[in-house]
C-alpha cells in the first residue's frame, strides 16, 4: 500500500470535469495489442483493474485466476475503477455496479482466505455475486452489512487509486507496477506465461495451446487450431502446413518520408502466409511497367497474384481487396494503407506546402513555425485543409461553415493579394477563428468590399480545390506536400519545424 502512495505523491486529485463527461472517459473493452513479456518470478504481483459488471472485466478475472492455478505463488490484487466527485461515487453501470463492487470488497475483508475461490467463481457472468456468496456458504447478511457501512469508503480509495494512475479501461493489468500492453482474455495471457515458465507447471501442459486459428502463428506457415478450447489429453493444439503460394508486389516511392507499407505487409504475411513479398521502386523498369498497367493514384500500391484465391483465409482478406486489370487483386485505398506518394500529380520541384486546418487547436503555433523563420517564410506556402478533426463534430455544420469561409479567405489572399497573405496570417495566428478578420485587411491596405468581390470570384474554384485536397488528405489536421507529390504526416509543431528545415535545406 505504501509503495503506490509514495509513487503517486506528486499527482493532483482535482477532477475538473462534469459528472456526465467523466463517465464517458471510462471504458469496458477487450484490448488486443501485442503482448508484453511476463515476469515469471515468484515475487510477481498482478494488479487487475476492472468494473465488476463489465463483460471484459469478467474475462480478465477468469483468466487471471487460471494464471494463479498455474503459478499459485504469485499475488493478485483486484481493484475497481470509477469516478469520485466529493462524496459521490459513479461507475459506468450506475448504482447496481457500485453495490456489486462493495460486496466483492466485503468478501475480501471478511473472508480473505476464500477470496481466490470467490474470484474463480466470479469470473463468469452466469450467476450474481449474491448467489455465489450463498453458494460458497458465506454469511451474506454479514457481508452486506459490511458493504453498506464500510464498502463505499473502501471503494472510494479504489477509484482514487485508478484515477491517479490514469486507468480508465476494464480490464487493465499492471505487472509489478508496469502496465501490460497485451490482451487479458481468451487464454492469451495464460499461454504467454506458460511459454515463459521453466520448468512448465503441469497445469500449463494440459492447458489449451489455442482457442482459435488466430492463436497459431509460425512465419510462412498456415496455423490451424485443432480441438479448440479443450484441455487434458485432447487439449487444443496448433498444427502448421503450407498455404497457397502467390506473389504480393508492393510498388513504393523511391525515397518515401512516411514508410507506411510495413504494417500492411505484416498483416498480409500473417493472414496469408504463402505470400512471397516483391518490393518494387517506382523509378525502376518493373515499377514503371506496374504503374502503366495499373495506374494507381497513390503509393504504396499492393498487387496480389490471382493464385491468392487458393489461400485458406482468402475470403477474409478479400474484404480489403478489389479486382485488378490483369485478373489479380489490389488492396483498396483506405484499407490500412496510408498514401505517401501521388505519381499522377504534376511534379513541381522545390515546392514545399503545408496544409493545415484553419480551426486546428494549434493553428497559431503552426503559422508561427513558418513565419517566425524568414528563410522558411520565403520557401513554404500555407494551404487550408477543409476536413476537420473528430473533436469538431459536436457542431459540424457551424464549424465546417467557419472552416470553409476562412479557407476561402486564405485562398483569395494567396491568389490575388500575395504580398499581404503572410501579414494576414500573422494576425490570424494571434486570434484564430475571429469574426473580426476584416480588421486585418485594413492593415494590409485591402478594402473589405474589394476583398469580398475577389472571394466571390474564387468561389467557383472551391469545388475543385476541395476535390484536390480530399485526394491527398488522410484526415490529419496538418501535413506537408513536397514537390506536389510526396505527402508527409506531421505529429506536432516541433516536428513540423524540424521537417521544414530539413526539406528547405536550411
Amino acid at each position: 500500500m505504501q509503495n503506490w502512495k509514495k509513487s503517486l505523491g506528486g499527482l493532483l486529485l482535482i477532477m475538473a470535469v462534469s459528472f456526465a463527461s467523466t463517465l464517458a472517459l471510462i471504458s469496458c473493452e477487450d484490448k488486443k495489442e501485442a503482448a508484453s513479456e511476463p515476469d515469471s518470478a515468484e515475487s510477481t504481483v498482478y494488479d487487475l483493474y476492472v468494473m465488476s459488471l463489465c463483460p471484459f472485466g469478467f474475462t480478465g478475472v477468469a483468466e487471471m485466476m487460471e494464471v494463479l492455478r498455474a503459478f499459485p505463488q504469485r499475488k493478485l490484487n483486484v481493484w475497481f475503477i470509477g469516478r469520485v466527485e466529493g462524496d459521490r461515487l459513479s461507475s459506468m453501470r450506475g448504482e447496481p455496479e457500485i453495490y456489486d463492487q462493495t460486496l466483492w470488497l466485503g468478501v475480501n475483508a471478511l473472508y480473505p482466505a476464500r477470496y481466490r475461490e470467490f474470484l474463480s467463481l466470479r469470473g463468469s457472468p452466469k450467476e450474481s455475486t449474491e448467489a455465489i456468496i450463498k453458494k460458497m456458504g458465506l454469511d451474506f447478511g454479514k457481508i452486506k452489512h459490511w458493504a453498506d457501512n464500510v464498502g463505499r469508503t473502501e471503494l472510494r480509495e479504489h477509484f482514487i487509486r485508478g484515477n491517479n494512475l490514469g486507468i480508465n479501461a476494464s480490464p487493465t493489468l499492471l505487472i509489478n507496477d508496469q502496465r501490460h500492453a497485451g490482451r487479458v482474455g481468451g487464454g492469451h495471457f495464460v499461454r504467454i506465461n506458460c511459454a515463459a515458465a521453466d520448468p512448465m507447471p503441469q497445469f500449463c501442459k494440459e492447458y489449451p495451446e489455442c482457442s482459435d486459428d488466430n492463436d497459431c502463428f509460425m512465419a510462412g506457415k498456415l496455423g490451424i487450431c485443432v480441438n479448440p478450447g479443450k484441455m487434458g489429453k485432447e487439449r487444443a493444439t496448433c498444427e502448421y502446413r503450407d498455404d497457397a503460394a502467390f506473389t504480393l508486389t508492393v510498388l513504393v516511392a523511391d525515397s518515401p518520408i512516411d514508410r507506411s507499407e510495413g504494417q500492411v505487409i505484416d498483416w498480409y504475411k500473417r493472414m496469408l502466409p504463402g505470400a512471397k513479398i516483391n518490393m518494387v521502386k517506382f523509378s525502376s523498369e518493373e515499377g514503371q511497367q506496374l504503374f502503366k498497367q495499373h495506374n494507381p493514384p497513390a503509393l504504396p500500391f499492393f498487387h496480389l497474384e490471382q493464385a491468392v484465391e487458393g489461400a485458406h483465409r482468402f475470403s477474409t482478406a478479400a474484404e480489403r481487396l478489389e479486382k485488378a486489370v490483369d485478373g489479380g487483386y489490389q488492396v483498396r485505398r483506405g484499407m490500412g494503407v496510408r498514401d505517401n506518394y501521388f505519381p499522377q500529380r504534376i511534379e513541381k520541384p522545390d515546392l514545399i506546402e503545408v496544409y493545415a486546418d484553419p480551426l486546428a487547436q494549434n493553428i497559431g503555433a503552426i503559422i508561427n513555425v513558418i513565419l517566425s523563420n524568414p528563410d522558411l517564410a520565403k520557401r513554404v506556402v500555407l494551404r487550408p485543409l477543409l476536413t476537420g478533426a473528430q473533436r469538431d463534430q459536436s457542431n459540424p455544420v457551424f464549424l465546417n461553415r467557419m472552416r470553409s469561409e476562412e479557407a476561402q479567405r486564405w485562398i483569395t489572399l494567396a491568389n490575388d493579394f500575395t504580398g499581404s497573405y503572410q501579414r494576414y496570417l500573422k494576425s490570424y495566428a494571434e486570434n484564430p477563428g475571429s469574426t473580426y478578420w476584416f480588421n486585418w485587411l485594413s492593415g494590409a491596405n485591402i478594402s473589405k468590399e474589394r476583398f469580398l468581390r475577389r472571394v466571390e470570384a474564387n468561389e467557383a474554384a472551391m469545388a475543385q480545390y476541395r476535390a484536390d485536397v480530399a485526394a491527398i488528405s488522410s484526415g490529419d489536421p496538418v501535413m506537408i506536400m513536397l514537390n506536389n507529390r510526396t505527402r508527409v504526416s506531421v505529429p506536432n509543431e516541433r516536428e513540423l519545424l524540424r521537417l521544414l528545415i530539413q526539406f528547405a535545406g536550411l
